[in-house]
Parts: C-alpha cells; structure tokens; sequence
C-alpha cells in the first residue's frame, strides 16, 4: 500500500515559511518595545542613583537631571507608541498566519485519518475474503 500524501504539501509548507516569518516580525517589535521601555526605565534609574550617591544632595543639579530625564521619557513616549502600534499590527499578521496554516494542518490531518480509514477497510475486507475462501476451502474437502 503506498504512504499517504497530502496533495496541498506545498501550500502548507508555504503557510508554515509565513506563519514563522511573521513569528519573527512580531519578535523584533516586541524587542522594540522592550528596547524603549529599558531605556525609560535606565533613566528614572539614573535619577534613583544620583540620590543614592550624594549624601547631601544638591537639590538643584537634582532638579537639572530630573527635569532632563523628564523631557527624554517625554521624547520616548510617542516613540514607544509608535513601536506599540507597529508591534499590535504584527501580532495580528502573526494570528492571520497561524490561522492560515491551521487551516492546511487541519485538512492534512482529516485528510490523513481518511486515508487510514479508507486502508483498514480494505485490509478488512481482504481478510474477510481470505477468512470466507478459507472455510469455503475447507467444505469442498469435506464432501
């Protein structure tokens, strides 16, 4: 009997290419946003530090260095949208592809436990004809 074949294979190897290219996509903008965030964060810790570091704190070199930090977190802020609604787009391509390859996955699946069902019914069907030639064979000898 010959091995089961999906005749869509090239249809489900392209939809799988898709779906692991937009599972890259969706990798780099998260990076991206995890990228500005650090940088959000590495500022309010530069400002944690330069309290911990000087003992009597010169408050106006501190508001200096608040107020730069402020107006940076400020200039990232519409930068980290921006990444965020670049990173939303490629999850939802990354759901499209996914659902794409689902589809073919699921075809090939149904496809297959035909193919198994369609072959145990003739095996089936080969031992019953082997069974019943069997005992008609041995009725002949007993006449």
């Amino acid at each position: 009997m010959k091995k089961f074949e999906f005749a869509l294979q090239a249809v489900l190897n392209l939809r799988e290419q898709e779906e692991k290219s937009a599972r890259i996509e969706l990798g780099k903008r998260t990076a991206e946003c995890d990228r500005i965030r650090q940088k959000m964060q590495s500022h309010v810790a530069l400002l944690d530090r330069f309290e911990e570091d000087s003992r009597e704190t010169d408050w106006r070199a501190y508001q200096e260095t608040a107020d730069f930090i402020r107006s940076q977190n400020l200039k990232l802020t519409p930068v980290l949208r921006e990444a965020e609604e670049r990173r939303t787009e490629a999850t939802e391509t990354y759901r499209e592809a996914r659902n794409r390859k689902k589809v073919f996955e699921k075809l090939k699946e149904r496809q297959a436990e035909e193919y198994e069902r369609l072959l145990r019914e003739k095996e089936n069907k080969v031992l019953d004809d082997l069974f019943s030639s069997r005992e008609t064979y041995k009725r002949s000898f007993k006449r």
